[in-house]
């Protein structure tokens, strides 16, 4: 099974929403219940479990965005017009 089948499959995030839990809160209890899950647990990333600890420091796309509009600005400010 696939990582976000099993997530949806499973009811893994719909859960986590009603409860108002974390998403690994929910993921560690099913491991317990299910093999599929378990091995699906083992494969995530740390990077990954870190940020679904810590979803505070999650930023996404954020510097990447910010970054793009400053040099689009910038443009704008430097260009002769």
């Amino acid at each position: 099974m696939e990582t976000l089948e099993i997530l949806y499959d499973f009811g893994i995030m719909p859960e986590a929403q009603k409860r108002g839990i974390s998403l690994l809160d929910v993921l560690s209890e099913v491991t317990k219940q299910s093999s599929d899950i378990a091995e699906v647990f083992k494969k995530i990333p740390e990077e990954t479990l870190y940020l679904l600890r810590n979803p505070e420091k999650y930023t996404g796309y954020a510097k990447e965005k910010a970054n793009e509009i400053s040099r689009e600005i910038s443009h704008i400010f430097l260009s002769d017009e």
